[in-house]
């Protein structure tokens, strides 16, 4: 009996540990920008673009802490956290920096999903948004930078009901050449004039 206990016990701690989403069975089916400049959000549903732009990798997924991180595909961690923002700098830089609200919707399984259809079932039947973060471009260091809200922020709790990155929340990021070099052009086409 005692055996079974800690076996069970060491099975809960081992998938707790893992700071995977035990529920991360979905698929990304759309990543929506809005604010800014933009007139209207901009929604990225191509399946090439939805795979190689996740929030899911970096810290907080199976056992990756800041420190251990690799260059993500949005955000680069492997730089760490950005100590002076240019947010911080405007007054130096001039007030061109716009915000942008990135969201990442998905068609899977969430275990706190409000949109089940009993309450039992855990899978939602639309798209649930699963995680936001914001995006910054810099255009005189033609530097991206990406920010992770923290405690007490709005997306806060809805974030770290998807992916927990005690770490990270709460701070802004480089943002990867890839994702700048895409997302750059795309807001560029579509900003209000």
């Amino acid at each position: 009996m005692a055996v079974r206990f800690a076996a069970a016990l060491l099975g809960l701690v081992s998938m707790l540990g893992s700071s995977s989403p035990l529920w991360a069975k979905g698929a990304m089916v759309r990543i929506e920008i809005s604010g800014g400049t933009l007139t209207s959000p901009l929604q990225i549903t191509d399946p090439q673009r939805l795979k190689e732009f996740t929030f899911f990798d970096g810290p907080g997924n199976n056992n990756v802490t800041l420190e251990t991180a690799e260059k993500g595909s949005i955000i680069d961690w492997k730089t760490g956290i950005v100590r002076q923002h240019a947010a911080d700098l405007q007054k130096v830089i001039g007030p061109d920096l716009q915000r942008y609200k990135v969201s990442f919707y998905w068609m899977g399984c969430a275990w706190d999903d409000p949109t089940s259809r009993d309450g039992k079932h855990p899978c939602a039947e639309v798209p649930t948004l699963a995680y936001v973060v914001f995006y910054e471009y810099d255009a005189s260091s033609k530097q991206g930078f990406v920010y992770l809200p923290g405690k007490g922020e709005q997306w806060h709790d809805r974030n770290i009901s998807t992916l927990y990155r005690p770490d990270a929340e709460g701070h802004w990021f480089f943002a990867t050449d890839g994702w700048t070099s895409f997302v750059g052009p795309l807001i560029g086409q579509h900003r209000s004039h």
